[in-house]
């Protein structure tokens, strides 16, 4: 690992770890609030947002120099944890548009193959790796998809969008049909998924032979 890319991963993760915590101690709150489990005022919600915040700085400050040269050696169980609630916030934040998914995707492929690369695996090795690393953020986009398509059948935009490209009526597209092309649209962007983490593990792995060579 280079210096520079030691300073990019030390800036990521400075900046990761209290947002992470910002927006799981902002939804946990609100959870609560909204279950009527305990009363819970905007306020209180926002105070827990900022304390996350705070949490994920002081952790900054105490271990972010040993989790940069740990950073290619983090348990990947934990990371797909990691990747599936940052996969929750991705839907979340561009309003269950794809994109946040298909670009998280993308950096998994990424910090596969530098992670293979920087722990020495043999090629066989890493597109194994590569490719169960595929299987799964597909599986995560289009699980994505598929609920988000389904709850999206009743809204009007999309309703009107369906007439005018396909020429499927409201009614038809609130039947069976629709789900129908919930689950084709969320198996597409499965595979546009699997193609480009994979394709991305495949470019940083190659970067990092090159620069070897």
């Amino acid at each position: 690992m280079s210096k520079v890319e030691s300073v990019v991963i030390g800036i990521v993760l400075s900046v990761v770890c209290p947002f992470l915590l910002m927006v799981l101690f902002w939804w946990s709150a609100a959870s609560i609030a909204n279950l009527e489990i305990l009363q819970i005022t905007e306020k209180a919600i926002a105070v827990s947002a900022i304390t996350g915040f705070a949490v994920g700085i002081i952790l900054d400050f105490l271990f972010v120099r040993t989790w940069i040269p740990r950073f290619y050696a983090f348990d990947l169980n934990l990371m797909a944890l990691v990747y599936l609630y940052c996969s929750a916030i991705a839907a979340a934040f561009f309003m269950g548009l794809p994109i946040g998914n298909i670009l998280l995707g993308i950096l998994a492929g990424i910090y596969i193959g530098r992670r293979s690369h920087c722990r020495d695996h043999s090629r066989d090795s890493f597109l194994t790796i590569s490719r169960r690393v595929g299987v799964y953020t597909a599986v995560v986009t289009g699980l994505w998809a598929v609920s988000i398509g389904i709850l999206a059948l009743d809204e009007e935009i999309v309703a009107r969008m369906s007439q005018a490209l396909l020429g499927i009526t409201r009614e038809a597209l609130t039947g069976p049909l629709g789900v129908v092309l919930a689950v084709l649209v969320g198996a597409l962007l499965a595979a546009l998924q699997y193609w480009c983490t994979v394709t991305a593990s495949k470019i940083s792995y190659r970067f990092g032979e090159a620069r070897i060579n």
